[in-house]
């Protein structure tokens, strides 16, 4: 599914400017250094309204997940599966967004996977974070599901 055009504001424009240049942005308080989401006005572990712009290594692991369904229209016939996750950063902050898979079923989620971000662009609209799994731990993730290991 692509993504749907986004558009950006004052409050956004430098993340949007991040993304431009496909790099993900997060926030960080200037009193500890801790990391937040890019919508925050304050830090989420200390409370600090003095944060800036940083640069997010882009990897983290899918900690939930769930599919959305979307119905065939006239201009696409074909029902879409598509996998939406929330994702905690290597630096800490939780995102949501697409997963992007070439050959992985939804039904192949699992929590711990590793992704790395990725932007997608909608006609009209701002570069916006997606997710890419790495799909050479699905064999793994599904035998210790399913096998208890």
């Amino acid at each position: 599914m692509p993504v749907l055009p986004l558009q950006r504001d004052v409050a956004s424009a430098e993340f949007f400017d991040g993304t431009a240049r496909r790099e993900l942005l997060l926030r960080r308080c200037v009193p500890s250094g801790h990391w937040s989401p890019p919508a925050s006005l304050r830090c989420v572990t200390c409370g600090a309204t003095t944060l800036f712009w940083a640069r997010s290594s882009g990897h983290g692991r899918i900690i939930s997940w769930a599919v959305v369904h979307r119905r065939p229209t006239p201009e696409d016939p074909t029902s879409k599966r598509i996998p939406v996750a929330i994702v905690e950063m290597d630096e800490g902050p939780w995102l949501r967004g697409q997963i992007v898979t070439t050959r992985a079923e939804p039904s192949e989620l699992a929590m711990g996977l590793r992704v790395e971000v990725a932007f997608d662009r909608a006609d009209g609209g701002e570069a916006v974070p997606v997710f890419h799994l790495d799909e050479t731990q699905l064999f793994q993730a599904n035998s210790t599901t399913y096998f208890g290991g």
